[in-house]
């Protein structure tokens, strides 16, 4: 299971390459992982820009400009940011970028990402989804 410090370091990591890139397709491979319906969450998801990424907790907070995407590994996992060809077997969501290139993540155990608003977003959207 993650621990924060893994945390912050792929939020540092994800932070130094993926602001400024566009989503412009969502493959999901287990929709249980994700807070809202699969078409749902595609269509608030794609085309938008990603902004900032910073650590909360044990959770990824993606700021884009449609909204934030809350990330959790749960017991672990991974993500990975490749060529869309280089792609491990076992996946659960990916994110296609206009660059052609692809953020892949895997979930080891119970793993999310869920989809915030961002008129919803004060000042945790991990405070929306009922957490403390």
């Amino acid at each position: 299971m993650p621990e924060w410090p893994e945390i912050a370091n792929l939020a540092r990591q994800m932070q130094a390459v993926l602001p400024g890139r566009a989503i412009a397709g969502v493959t999901v491979r287990q929709s249980k992982c994700l807070n809202l319906p699969e078409p749902e969450f595609i269509a608030v998801v794609a085309g938008a820009r990603i902004l900032a990424i910073a650590p909360r907790g044990k959770w990824l907070q993606v700021q884009t400009t449609q909204g934030w995407l809350l990330i959790n590994l749960g017991m672990g996992g991974e993500v990975l940011l490749s060529p869309p060809v280089a792609l491990p077997e076992k996946t659960r969501l990916h994110f296609d970028f206009d660059d052609g290139t692809r953020l892949m993540m895997n979930f080891w155990w119970f793993g999310y990402v869920h989809y915030v608003k961002t008129q919803y977003r004060k000042t945790n959207p991990v405070r929306e989804m009922g957490l403390s």
